[in-house]
């Protein structure tokens, strides 16, 4: 089953930095091989019922400084995917 095949099952999907990369890069991707989105992850940037992007949210939409996701699970107490040795690479 592909990508956007199992995204219908949901009813938020949620991202870090997803806003600015990853969902433009599937959306551009899908379209280069012809493959038509079930859904629209780029809605309305200020509501995060269907995509909640986190950088967005802890940015205040970019009022703020960024950090990485490292940063902000260390922050908040939450295990990162870099204790062990998982990357963005």
């Amino acid at each position: 089953m592909n990508f956007w095949e199992k995204i219908k099952k949901y009813d938020q999907v949620v991202t870090f930095n997803g806003r600015g990369f990853d969902i433009p890069f599937l959306m551009m991707r899908s379209s280069i091989s012809g493959i038509r989105p079930s859904r629209n992850l780029l809605g309305y940037r200020y509501s995060h019922k269907d995509h909640c992007d986190l950088l967005d949210q802890l940015t205040f939409y970019g009022a703020i400084r960024k950090f990485n996701l490292d940063f902000y699970a260390k922050s908040f107490g939450v295990k990162s995917s870099k204790d062990d040795g998982v990357d963005g690479s």
